[in-house]
């Protein structure tokens, strides 16, 4: 027991990031971390091979998330006089965000595109990053670093930002109208 709970407390940070991006609800997020969860408890004594555990527990998330978007009804949009609370400016600002970041993610050379996109938005590993590209780690290491930079250096090419004293971004605003990379 001690040993999967050890499992699960090392992998459930990475597995909640990873169906956050793909639901946006931090709650349904929640609840299929659990789904996850008592999936990987029922049968983690069938697992043979320990080093596969992350792969075997994306594996089980992506298909939790799929019967999610299987599963879901579709509902007619409530009149704005009906909407519960408006969104914080500091959700605004990281909606924004996103939404430039991935149009310039999209822009990258491929071989680093396909690095930060595996790397960083769908919570890879690097080794399996190296696997998925055929190229050794410390080749995927530094793929993902200069695509890092690369998205660095178009952000502040494209963008001012603001920051708090914990240097979390609280409000940007393009340098230009018209920004070549949003």
């Amino acid at each position: 027991m001690e040993q999967l709970e050890a499992m699960w407390l090392e992998h459930q940070d990475s597995l909640l990031g990873f169906i956050k991006r793909r639901v946006g609800s931090k709650e349904t997020a929640e609840d299929m971390l659990h789904d996850v969860f008592l999936k990987f408890h029922a049968h983690f004594a069938t697992i043979t091979d320990h080093t596969m555990i992350r792969s075997w527990l994306f594996q089980v998330t992506r298909n939790v998330i799929i019967d999610h978007y299987r599963t879901r009804t579709f509902t007619v949009a409530l009149p704005e006089y009906l909407e519960a609370e408006s969104v914080s400016k500091e959700e605004k600002v990281q909606q924004a965000l996103s939404t430039c970041v991935e149009k310039m993610v999209l822009r990258l050379p491929r071989k680093y595109r396909v690095a930060v996109q595996l790397a960083d938005l769908e919570g890879q590993p690097q080794l399996d990053v190296a696997s998925l590209e055929n190229i050794s780690l410390s080749g995927a290491k530094s793929r993902v670093q200069r695509g890092r930079k690369l998205l660095r250096d178009m952000m502040f090419d494209c963008c001012s930002f603001e920051v708090d004293r914990e240097s979390q971004v609280v409000d940007w605003s393009p340098r230009h109208k018209t920004c070549k990379y949003c």
